[in-house]
C-alpha cells in the first residue's frame, strides 16, 4: 500500500507540472532551408546556361524599335495679291449706284489695264462691266423710228453675252432682258433677245405660250413705229413686214392676237409683203 500511495503522489506531481506549449517552444528559422533552395536554382541555371568547352555565352542584343522618319510636308508658295484695286472698285460700284454707267465702265476698262493684275480681279471688274454696260442700254432714251440707234443697242447686247461668256459670268437670261425691253417699248432688242432664248433652247414657243404672246406683241409693236414713217420709205415697208409676221405667228401658234392685222388693213395696203425674217416662220 505504501507502494502504491508513491506511485499515486508521483503521478499525480506529474499531473500538476505545467507543460510546455507550442507558444513556450522558439520557432524554428527556415533560412538556411530557403538559402539552400536559392543556390541550388541558381546553380542550376548556371550548369543549363554555361557553354560546354568553356566558353562565355553569346547574348543576342535586343533589337531597337525603328521609329518612322515624318515626311516633310512642302509648304505651299502663297499666290501674289495682285495690285490693290479697292479704290477702283468702290468707285465703280458709287457710279452704278448713282446711274453713270458709262462712267463706271470706263473705270472698270481702266483698272482691267492695271500690271499684274490678277484672273480673279480681271473676272469681277468684267462683272461689274458686262453689269453696266446692260443697264446703260435699258435706261437710254431712243428714237421709235432711229433704226440706227436700234440696231447699235442691239449690238451691244449681244456683245455683252459674249463677253460675259467668255468672263463665265452669270448675265441676266434673255428672257429676263425680253421682258424688261418690251415693257419700255425697246421692240428690237426685245425681238433679239427673244430669238436668242430660242437659239439656246430656253424657250420652246408650243409650250412657252406667254413668252410666245410676248412675241407677237413686240413683232407688232415694231411694226405699229415703222409704219409711222414716211410710206414707201424702207423703213415703212420693214414696219409693214414686221405686222404681218406678227398676224402669221398669231395664227400659227393659236395665241389669240390679232391686233396686227387690223393694224395691216388700215394700212390700206392691198397685198401682203413677205414677213419680216424670224426663226419662229422658218419654212414659210
Amino acid at each position: 500500500m505504501a507502494l502504491d500511495d508513491e506511485r499515486k503522489d508521483a503521478w499525480i506531481a506529474t499531473a500538476q507540472r505545467p507543460q510546455k506549449t507550442t507558444q513556450d517552444t522558439p520557432p524554428q528559422s527556415s533560412t538556411p532551408l530557403f538559402a539552400l533552395g536559392t543556390l541550388g536554382v541558381v546553380a542550376l541555371v548556371v550548369f543549363l546556361v554555361w557553354p560546354r568547352g568553356g566558353e562565355a555565352a553569346v547574348v543576342s542584343p535586343t533589337p531597337l524599335p525603328v521609329t518612322a522618319i515624318p515626311t516633310a510636308v512642302p509648304t505651299a508658295v502663297p499666290t501674289p495679291a495682285g495690285p490693290d484695286l479697292a479704290s477702283q472698285v468702290a468707285l465703280i460700284e458709287a457710279l452704278i449706284g448713282k446711274g453713270d454707267y458709262q462712267t463706271a465702265i470706263a473705270t472698270a476698262e481702266g483698272a482691267l489695264a492695271v500690271p499684274g493684275i490678277r484672273e480673279e480681279q480681271r473676272r469681277v471688274l468684267t462683272g461689274y462691266i458686262v453689269t453696266a454696260g446692260l443697264k446703260d442700254i435699258e435706261s437710254t432714251p431712243f428714237e421709235p423710228l432711229d433704226r440706227t440707234q436700234h440696231q447699235h443697242l442691239v449690238d451691244t447686247y449681244l456683245s455683252l453675252v459674249e463677253r460675259a461668256k467668255g468672263a463665265g459670268i452669270t448675265l441676266d437670261t434673255p428672257l429676263e432682258v425680253a421682258r424688261r425691253a418690251q415693257a419700255s417699248s425697246q421692240f428690237p432688242l426685245a425681238k433679239v433677245a427673244i430669238e436668242t432664248a430660242l437659239e439656246s433652247g430656253a424657250f420652246n414657243p408650243t409650250t412657252d405660250r406667254d413668252v410666245t404672246r410676248l412675241y407677237v406683241s413686240t413683232l407688232y409693236g415694231l411694226g405699229k413705229w415703222y409704219t409711222t414713217a414716211q410710206k414707201g420709205s424702207p423703213l415703212y415697208e420693214e414696219g409693214l413686214r414686221a405686222l404681218v409676221a406678227s398676224d402669221m405667228i398669231a395664227d400659227r401658234y393659236k395665241t389669240g392676237q390679232s391686233e396686227a392685222e387690223a393694224l395691216f388693213a388700215q394700212s390700206g395696203v392691198s397685198e401682203r409683203p413677205a414677213p419680216l425674217s424670224t426663226p419662229l416662220l422658218k419654212g414659210d
